[in-house]
């Protein structure tokens, strides 16, 4: 039996769905080898018009798909291009099973090689696919047909369940819950080679954090508002965000940062520098009205910061046990969790403390791995 794990986005591409696969990948493949990634590539200078390149990373085989300008792949001339060389890869390699990765295009991909070569797949519903695919009713009925024929579908934690149940109640028997996972050890042996902390920040500021990417669903408008007001009252309070701008936003979220002296601002961050804005952090905020399941999150329950949450994650985090979790939209509940935090930073560190034992109980990569092995091996 042979697996292809079908993919939008792969590393050297930053982002949670690439490294979430890179490391699904890796595991899987110390299992077995008949793991392969087939993955959505950008032309370069060396790959200027569609083909086919094989690499090999260890022991892990990856098929990169050169047929688009741009990532993520919109157009549907790409689309075509990248069907035909994706037929191409899974006769060589005779797959068996593909494990498709977002609904589009990857998923659209396996439900036209299930219909046309009869090779069966799972797909992975991630937060993304909420913001966009969900939403786009030009492709509503489509989707659904994605959906119903996939052997399964597997989400990353309990709101991306809820709201397929709720849309889609028949595909209750069929949707399944893998959470991500986080080598602890791995991410904390980043070298923390620059103290971001000493560099832009007093000794005794309090720093709020946001590490991700900066888009609407992620909530960081009402994050911004609620600091400005958390700010006014406490001096010593700082919010850093890091992470990259989308582009609908950009205006927007830099005239909220010109205007509060308080807030620093970096831009995106390569993933293995990452650790170092966790360990500068007396708090990390994650105020998603819409999400998966960030790799984020598990890095700062990795790094011992203390978490505020939306309650969409109350699957994750019990309530003044593990983190603060607040009502998506409340701006208020934001703030009094903000306001907890510092002035009882000792509650923080308890929080944390707790909330490290969720890697091992919930989020460690081999229960991941394990639970994505069994799944293959029950569709043979």
């Amino acid at each position: 039996m042979k697996v292809a794990i079908l993919t939008d986005y792969f590393p050297p591409y930053n982002g949670g769905v690439a490294h979430s696969v890179f490391r699904i990948a890796k595991g899987l493949s110390d299992f077995t080898d008949n793991i392969i990634v087939i993955a959505v590539s950008k032309y370069d200078k060396e790959n200027r018009f569609p083909k086919v390149v094989k690499e090999h990373l260890n022991n892990l085989t990856v098929y990169r798909l050169y047929c688009t300008k741009n990532i993520p792949l919109n157009d549907s001339e790409d689309r075509r291009v990248g069907y035909y060389l994706l037929l191409e890869v899974l006769k060589q390699e005779k797959i068996w099973l593909i494990h498709a990765f977002y609904t589009f295009s990857s998923g659209y991909w396996a439900y036209l090689i299930n219909k046309s070569q009869g090779i069966p797949y799972l797909l992975s519903v991630r937060g993304n696919d909420l913001t966009k695919n969900f939403f786009d009713i030009r492709i509503t009925t489509l989707l659904t047909e994605i959906m119903i024929n996939a052997k399964k579908i597997l989400v990353v934690n309990n709101y991306i369940r809820k709201f397929i149940l709720i849309h889609y109640p028949a595909l209750i028997i069929k949707t399944e819950i893998v959470y991500n996972s986080i080598d602890g050890d791995e991410f904390l042996s980043q070298v923390e080679d620059v103290k971001i902390r000493n560099l832009y920040f007093e000794p005794d500021d309090f720093i709020f954090s946001f590490i991700g990417v900066i888009k609407e669903k992620k909530g960081v408008q009402m994050l911004i508002d609620a600091f400005n007001s958390i700010s006014s009252k406490y001096n010593h309070a700082k919010l850093m965000l890091t992470g990259e701008i989308y582009d609908v936003l950009y205006e927007e979220i830099t005239e909220y940062i010109a205007q509060n002296k308080n807030i620093v601002y970096f831009n995106k961050v390569d993933h293995d520098q990452v650790s170092k804005f966790f360990f500068a952090s007396d708090a990390f905020i994650i105020p998603s009205f819409d999400d998966g399941l960030p790799n984020a999150m598990l890095e700062a329950i990795a790094s011992k910061v203390p978490i505020i949450a939306s309650n969409i994650f109350d699957d994750v985090f019990v309530d003044k046990e593990d983190a603060l979790l607040f009502n998506p939209f409340n701006r208020s509940e934001l703030f009094d969790c903000m306001e907890l935090l510092i002035n009882s930073p000792e509650k923080g560190k308890s929080f944390s403390n707790m909330a490290l034992k969720l890697l091992d109980d919930k989020f460690s990569v081999a229960t991941e791995i394990q639970s994505f092995f069994n799944i293959y091996c029950n569709e043979e």
